[in-house]
């Protein structure tokens, strides 16, 4: 790879890992807002899809991984539980990249409902599974889930398009570094 290849493939990386940082913000601020509510957003698809129908397998595993410890950070789960789950379905993803369209925003919005879907249901099972049908846990966490896919439907779309119009803003070709696979 040239060293312009790879002064850009950075430039990506470092637009995602900028825009999955504000978007963090973003959701925490939500969760702080819907304290009240007793509700909390959890949108771990928002930053796997991104990266995983976008980028290379290799920038697309290091932005994942840096936004799971990020995320690991700010939540009360162990540290590198977060990075090691988005890492196992980042993998997953990027097997079906061949069959998904990139510039499809359908396609984007349908992975990051999966894999919210997927990862909320391992941390709850993993994390709450012998104390899910006990004092209304479960009616709790069935409302965070509902809570947390529609606001991923309606922020999904929205974050992928600002990236990408981020990236077409400084003339920067997303899918100019990657590999042919025929």
């Amino acid at each position: 790879m040239t060293n312009s290849k790879q002064i850009a493939l950075l430039g990506l990386i470092v637009i995602v890992l900028i825009s999955h940082g504000i978007a963090n913000l973003f959701v925490m601020e939500l969760n702080n807002s819907l304290t009240t509510l007793s509700i909390t957003l959890f949108l771990p698809g928002l930053f796997i899809a991104f990266p995983s129908l976008n980028l290379q397998l290799y920038p697309a595993i290091l932005c994942n991984t840096i936004t799971g410890i990020l995320i690991d950070a700010t939540t009360p789960i162990p540290m590198g539980t977060s990075a090691f789950v988005f890492l196992i379905v980042q993998l997953v993803v990027f097997q079906f990249r061949s069959v998904i369209k990139k510039n499809n925003l359908y396609h984007g919005w349908v992975i990051a409902q999966i894999t919210n879907f997927v990862i909320f249901s391992f941390v709850t099972l993993y994390f709450n599974g012998k104390y899910l049908f006990e004092d209304g846990i479960f009616i709790r966490t069935l409302l965070d889930f509902i809570f947390s896919q529609s606001a991923l439907a309606i922020i999904a779309p929205v974050y992928f398009t600002i990236i990408k119009k981020t990236i077409a803003v400084l003339r920067m070709d997303l899918y100019a570094n990657e590999l042919s696979h025929k």
